[in-house]
């Protein structure tokens, strides 16, 4: 139905294009229509056609000759009026379209619509006699809009969305509902605006359309419906989470609620299929993140302050799976306006994972979220778990994106030796631990907590501080591993000595590698078409636009293995040719080491309370080298004694900077030196 509907489209617009191409004095295409039509689409389109038949079409947007935000004229309510003619440079629109039409060379604007400015990039155009230009905007059959060009030049486009659709026999689809759907996708992923704003402003926009576009589709040599039987299918999927980001003390609410139940009558289309038609897969992926924790240990708390501090905006599932016969934590996520789906007559690590696998498809079909939460049985088995979203046959686009494991940190030593079955399950199979009630017992204790979990995972990121000392947003970014101090640091390292090496030792001033060919012209991808593997690379050009040369990428096309892009070659012992290069034959008296064979680092979560004073002490003991070895930077985040703010911390030899932070998930220390005495550092920072 999809490809069928695409070719009818592009058979009428392919008409169209002929009947413009039997007109030899037509210049200029003036498509215009109501807001969200598919004017640019169509100009672009349109512009394929033409250029099949032996036309060079030049496709430009009115658009890009609004006057400055700040000289928009406004309605009575005191708004910007985008939609009037007075919003657009009419001028100026006319002066360089006659100077086009006599052969000049002219200067093209671009409009910001996020600054609000016009700006002039460079581009300019000069027309050619088998050049036309593809004029698309709201004012185009407006004559006012093109005064000044004759109306022989012109060949003029009425277009619309006019869906043929209906609910029910007796409800017809507003043809205004889907072009709102479709502006409301279109200014949140390329003007920056928000559904609220978008909603706000359609009163204004109607007016227009009914000011300035509807009393001139008469004037038009052709009509075009642009509206697709499956559109509002594929819009569901982007408008309804913008839609759940608007609250309910918000003026839109209601708006945005009647949309929603209309989207509601549309399965999304998601899959294999949309990600041909989008650019970046992450604006369809659904993120699964299971979060577990034996009874009692607060998951539906930590649940709840993820829902309202981190995912707000999102278009949120939760799947309950309760241990009895009823989900007793429900009722209030209900309230938060979570969509639930839950299975009270078991557990699914248990009998219910063919129906768990049936409930999360549906889920993702019916609801099309951004984000699924799995709030598993307090008794049931993380890896039973994980290992059912595996295998329950999801889509492409969705990912198991986490698993975490909530811990009480007062019973971690009771459940470890009582069910631990059940409850080192989890533990072991958790990518984050979130500890609870760490504020209501000691330090020792909570280290005695940390001790017996890392027997169990020693990799895990365990998060110590107590929940109301953190925002939501810091949690969630722990858990989906953005928070990795040491690897962070350990990359800064890595990439100012890869960026000397490059600097100061490009193919060791030589024309010829480590293989003995001759590479002249390096950076112009081996011009005589080969690489050093003497494997063809016809391919070459089609990647030119990574700005990427074969010998940077991991894999130059021959499949062989080339690490470390900036050292071409010559750091490894070993090049693409897969010969032995023992430097001392070639003459070479020297070696590039890569970095992670010179650099080391040491990292160390701690629950520690530290004072200002004390790290400052420490940080300056750094600089004994033959005690801790070459230190070249360290960094971290640790509790304060003196309490408020934490104590936050950076290194680099002769260097350091201790300043105040807001409290983080647990205290974190890492240091990257050379040759590093870790016995020592651990002894240091205690």
């Amino acid at each position: 139905m999809i490809l069928l509907q695409e070719a009818l489209q592009e058979r009428r617009i392919g008409e169209i294009a002929a009947e413009i191409a039997s007109r030899k004095d037509v210049k200029f295409i003036m498509i215009a229509g109501p807001s969200s039509s598919g004017k640019t689409s169509m100009s672009y389109r349109l512009s394929i056609q033409l250029a099949t038949l032996g036309l060079v079409p030049h496709p430009i947007a009115l658009d890009n000759y609004f006057v400055d935000r700040e000289n928009t004229p406004r309605d009575e309510n005191g708004d910007y009026n985008f939609e009037c003619l007075e919003a657009l440079d009419v001028e100026q629109f006319n002066k360089d379209m006659l100077d086009l039409l006599d052969g000049k060379e002219v200067s093209m604007p671009t409009f910001n619509f996020k600054t609000g400015k016009r700006e002039y990039k460079g581009n300019t155009l000069k027309l050619n006699p088998d050049d036309v230009l593809v004029i698309e905007g709201i004012h185009g059959l407006n004559r006012k809009m093109s005064y000044a060009l004759p109306e022989e030049s012109k060949y003029k486009i009425y277009i619309s969305a006019l869906t043929s659709l209906n609910i029910d026999g007796h409800n017809r689809i507003p043809t205004t509902d889907g072009r709102l759907l479709r502006r409301m996708v279109r200014d949140y992923r390329t003007r920056g605006a928000s559904a609220k704003r978008t909603i706000e402003m359609w009163p204004s926009v109607r007016r227009g359309e009914e000011e300035n576009i509807f009393p001139f589709q008469e004037e038009a040599d052709v009509m075009f419906n642009s509206c697709l039987l499956y559109e509002l299918a594929a819009l569901k999927v982007y408008a309804e989470p913008l839609l759940y980001g608007i609250g309910p003390d918000e003026p839109e609410y209601f708006e945005a609620r009647r949309l929603l139940k209309f989207l509601g009558y549309f399965l999304g289309i998601r899959g294999r299929l949309m990600l041909r038609c989008l650019k970046d897969k992450e604006d369809i992926m659904t993120k699964i993140d299971v979060v577990s924790g034996f009874l009692g240990a607060g998951k539906t708390t930590l649940i709840k302050k993820l829902l309202s501090e981190a995912l707000k905006g999102q278009k949120v599932v939760l799947i309950e799976n309760e241990f009895g016969e009823i989900g007793v934590d429900s009722g209030f996520l209900k309230d938060a306006g979570i969509e639930i789906t839950e299975m009270n007559s078991g557990c699914i690590c248990c009998s219910l994972v063919g129906d768990f696998a049936t409930a999360l498809n549906e889920v993702v079909s019916k609801y099309a979220p951004e984000r699924i939460i799995i709030e598993p049985s307090g008794v049931g088995k993380l890896s039973d778990v994980m290992n059912a979203c595996v295998n329950a046959h999801l889509p492409d686009d969705v990912v198991l994106n986490s698993a975490v494991a909530v811990v009480d940190a007062s019973k971690a030593k009771m459940y470890i030796k009582n069910f631990g079955e059940f409850f080192n399950n989890q533990i072991e199979n958790a990518g984050t631990i979130i500890l609870s009630r760490t504020g209501n017992i000691s330090e020792d204790k909570l280290n005695t907590a940390i001790a017996l979990i890392r027997e169990h995972n020693a990799k895990a990121t365990i998060i110590t501080t107590p929940w109301d000392e953190l925002e939501g947003e810091a949690i969630l970014k722990t858990i989906e591993n953005a928070g990795e101090l040491e690897q962070e640091l350990l990359n800064e390292v890595i990439k100012e000595h890869e960026e000397h090496e490059h600097h100061h030792h490009h193919h060791d001033d030589d024309d010829e590698c480590c293989c003995h060919h001759d590479h002249e012209h390096d950076h112009h991808h081996h011009d005589d078409d080969e690489c050093c593997c003497h494997h063809d690379h016809d391919h070459d050009h089609e990647h030119e636009h990574e700005h990427h040369h074969h010998h940077d990428d991991d894999d130059c096309g021959c499949h062989h293995d080339h690490d470390h892009e900036h050292h071409h070659h010559h750091d490894e012992d070993e090049c693409c040719c897969h010969h032995d290069h023992e430097h001392e034959e070639h003459g070479h008296h020297h070696h590039h080491h890569h970095a992670d064979e010179v650099f080391t680092s040491w990292g160390h979560e701690s629950v520690k309370k530290y004072t200002k004073t004390e790290i400052e002490d420490i940080l300056n003991a750094l600089e004994d080298e033959d005690k801790y070895g070459m230190i070249l930077r360290s960094k971290g985040m640790v509790e304060n004694a003196d309490g408020g703010d934490w104590i936050y911390f950076d290194y680099t030899p002769g260097e350091s900077n201790v300043r105040a932070g807001k409290p983080d998930v647990t205290g974190r220390i890492c240091v990257i030196g050379s040759k590093i005495n870790e016995e020592e550092l651990a002894k240091l920072f205690g």
